[in-house]
């Protein structure tokens, strides 16, 4: 034992001299044998162990210096073994990529280190020096030493690199310690009784250790709990005086982006006028009856756009269980909230627009219906409970509910329940007007395109419409083919000159004077459309 004194605090370094010495002394003993035998042992080592009291010094002043290890990467190698050519060089090869792959205290405190890394090295190091020598302990102090140094090494390059995100990171990663977590629960906007619920999970979290099983589940399960908006709503009162003045923006919104659809926009300006009268009314609502592609998706997203209200879907399409949507309890393993809870998370507000795709899909299981039941149900869901927060009352009737149905659902309870409005299909002339007036506008938006730069006349509009497969309400396949038309304008008349396509123009493309899409040019552009629509299906579609 090694005692240093520095100012009023003595240090005791600890080396395993007893540890040392009996290797040492096994040795000894092995080149005694050597004499009498060619074919024994010996240790090739690089350092003339003869003097094993002054080597022993000399570790000594080296492991106070902190500067060199001592040299313990013996070979018991047989004397004629390394006689033979190139042995010796072999050996100390070997050597040398030891000492190359174990640290010294110098290398880890000069080489450039996070400091949490460097100290651990240090830590880890000096448990290292201390492992008996040839023993398996060093071996595997040696190997676990020379991973966390090539780790940290990388680490740090990394950390150079991307220094500010990083930081950015570990200080939002702390925002989830014990100490955030109850000052986040403390600063909830919700009942008493929730915050009491919460905030004894947070006790009995804090009573738990780490390396309980339950401790990272109870963390994650308060983690969503906080997350959940509760009574946080998004503003939308109006003083009385400006309420016509809204709902005249709320029509110039809808008009400009849905084409038809009188009934659909009257209903909403009729649930906006109640909402405005009376804002804690309870939430509505309102079933979109129609075809695939007749605009229901478009109807939700305008309403929450035009009232600056959160917007969420949820597509029943494909959904086998009500757990999906309800939530799995918190007992069970990687169990996580229901979808309305998720959607309500995402929305940060209770009062958002949730629009629900493919309502009747699911209305036919019963216990889907059921549930269906209660979340619509304005007069039960202010006390909505999910599965895996059953201690906790969530309020939905601040919701604005949408649904979409391509039919009424089967059961009677539910088309009772929801008001619902035939959203009827289009015409071919509500069709060429729509593509002129609303799909070609947004398909040049989308390319950095002008009016003047690229046009479509009238008659070609009306050979897109014809093309469309019969008997189609909608129009999200004539949206597809508007998409295709415009993209492969656009590569025209930007680069149409300078590269060779297989819907290249006969007469080139001129950037100085606008694209007309003519009946021979729109031919062009559409040639193998129908056969590609075929293979890749409705939502197929390359041309973004």
């Amino acid at each position: 034992m090694v005692m240093t004194r520095t100012g009023t605090t003595t240090i005791c370094f600890t080396t395993s001299k007893r540890g040392a010495a009996s290797a040492r002394r096994r040795r000894r003993l092995l080149r005694d044998e050597a004499e009498d035998d060619d074919d024994s042992f010996i240790a090739s080592e690089a350092t003339d162990s003869s003097s094993t009291e002054d080597s022993e010094d000399e570790d000594d002043d080296q492991s106070r210096d902190g500067d060199s290890e001592e040299d313990e990467d013996d070979f018991a190698l047989p004397r004629s073994l390394l006689r033979v050519d190139g042995v010796r060089e072999t050996v100390e090869a070997c050597k040398a990529h030891l000492a190359t792959e174990t640290p010294s205290v110098r290398d880890i405190v000069t080489t450039p280190l996070r400091t949490r890394d460097r100290a651990r090295l240090l830590q880890l190091h000096a448990v290292f020096r201390e492992t008996l020598p040839a023993s398996q302990e060093r071996l595997e102090m040696r190997e676990l030493l020379h991973a966390l140094w090539q780790r940290a090494k990388e680490e740090h390059r990394v950390y150079d690199r991307h220094a500010t995100i990083i930081q950015q990171f570990e200080k939002d990663s702390s925002t989830h310690s014990l100490v955030a977590l109850q000052a986040r629960i403390l600063d909830l906007e919700t009942s008493n009784a929730n915050k009491s619920v919460i905030y004894s999970k947070y006790l009995e979290l804090c009573e738990r250790d780490q390396q309980d099983e339950e401790y990272f589940k109870m963390k994650q399960w308060i983690s969503w709990a906080i997350q959940l908006p509760f009574d946080r709503v998004t503003i939308t009162d109006r003083p009385v005086e400006q309420h016509g003045a809204l709902l005249q923006e709320v029509q110039r919104h809808l008009d400009k982006n849905l084409y038809g659809m009188k009934e659909v926009k009257e209903q909403i300006l009729l649930f906006i006028h109640t909402k405005l009268l009376n804002p804690d009314v309870q939430g509505c609502c309102l079933g979109l009856v129609g075809d695939c592609g007749v605009g229901k998706t478009t109807v939700a997203r305008c309403l929450a756009q035009v009232l600056h209200l959160p917007f969420q879907q949820i597509s029943f399409g494909g959904l086998q269980h009500v757990d999906s949507l309800k939530g799995f309890d918190f007992t069970y393993v990687g169990s996580q909230p229901g979808e309305i809870v998720k959607s309500l998370i995402r929305m940060k507000a209770k009062n958002g627009v949730l629009f629900l795709d493919e309502f009747e899909k699911v209305a036919a299981s019963p216990e889907m219906a059921s549930f269906l039941l209660h979340l619509t149900d304005f007069s039960q869901n202010h006390e909505f409970r999910d599965n895996y927060f059953n201690e906790l009352t969530i309020d939905l009737s601040r919701l604005w509910f949408i649904y979409s149905m391509n039919e009424l659902p089967e059961d009677r309870a539910l088309r009772d329940r929801v008001y619902s409005i035939k959203v009827p299909g289009y015409s071919e002339r509500d069709k060429i007007q729509i593509l002129i007036d609303y799909l070609l506008p947004k398909a040049r938006v989308a390319h950095s395109l002008t009016a003047d730069q690229l046009q479509l006349p009238f008659p070609s509009a009306v050979a897109m419409v014809r093309r469309l497969p019969s008997g189609e309400k909608g129009v999200r396949t004539l949206e597809q083919m508007v998409r295709v038309v415009v993209s492969k304008a656009s590569f025209l008349l930007r680069h149409g000159s300078i590269l060779q396509t297989s819907f290249a123009c006969p007469v080139p493309a001129d950037p100085t004077q606008p694209f007309l899409i003519t009946l021979p040019v729109l031919e062009k552009l559409l040639q193998g459309w129908e056969k590609d629509r075929q293979h890749n299906g409705d939502g197929g579609n390359m041309f973004i």
